[in-house]
């Protein structure tokens, strides 16, 4: 099965958010094609459920941290073709930033 290992101590050291031992997390992505949007989200779920096994302790923003590092170490340790489509299948389209007009909500 493919499996992304996240080396939580490199990830937690930065933002120490988890005790001093090295824990390595598995998420497993094997049965899922990340092309798929539905399949990219379930990657995303399961990195989000591990994350939270790893980042404990700490203060609020140390675990925020460490959620949002432990996510890139996953994506990053994907092979480049599965993350190309990850990343293709979270696409959402572009983003359009637009300003209210003056006087139009406060602004």
């Amino acid at each position: 099965m493919k499996t992304v290992y996240v080396a939580v101590a490199a990830v937690a050291a930065l933002a120490a958010a988890v005790p001093a031992a090295a824990q390595d997390h598995r998420v497993a992505y094997g049965d899922l094609t990340l092309s798929n949007p539905a399949h990219a989200a379930e990657f995303e779920s399961r990195v989000r459920r591990e994350a939270r096994r790893a980042c404990v302790g700490g203060t609020p923003v140390q675990q925020l941290d460490c959620t949002v590092r432990f996510r890139a170490a996953a994506v990053a340790q994907l092979p480049a073709s599965a993350r190309q489509a990850y990343a293709a299948a979270r696409d959402e389209g572009p983003v359009i930033l637009a300003r209210a007009p003056a006087g139009f909500g406060g602004l």
